[in-house]
């Protein structure tokens, strides 16, 4: 957490990474050159890693959850779960493998537990 972000690893995966200057996790793309220990696969891990007592990326982490499903612009054909805040559900939705928002996890339990939803989980078509 105390390293400098470097964004080294497979090129355009999305990860999580400590920006010390600010305290906070932030995503980023990997852009294929070497990488440090500063990377996370979502934003608990990073949050549970790097910040006092497990706290969330989000102080307002409503925004994050608020926040509409985002694809992003990439071609990669793949699914991340995302809060619907109009139901309270976590959901799936297609991803493109880059870009998106906060409000976009690697699993069902990691969109619960930042934002709070119930425990059931729908395939949206």
């Amino acid at each position: 957490c105390q390293q400098p972000l470097e964004r080294g690893g497979e090129r355009g995966e999305r990860r999580w990474g400590f920006d010390g200057a600010r305290g906070v996790c932030v995503p980023f793309l990997r852009e294929g050159q070497a990488g440090n220990a500063n990377s996370f696969p979502d934003v608990v891990e990073c949050s549970r890693s790097c910040l006092p007592n497990g706290a969330t990326l989000f102080p307002e982490r409503d925004l994050a959850c608020k926040l509409p499903a985002d694809s992003g612009p990439c071609e990669e054909s793949t699914y991340r779960i995302h809060f619907n805040a109009s139901n309270g559900l976590c959901e799936s939705f297609p991803y493109s493998g880059c870009g998106g928002n906060g409000n976009s996890f690697p699993s069902t339990q990691a969109c619960q537990r930042l934002c709070g939803a119930r425990a059931i989980t729908r395939q949206t078509s």
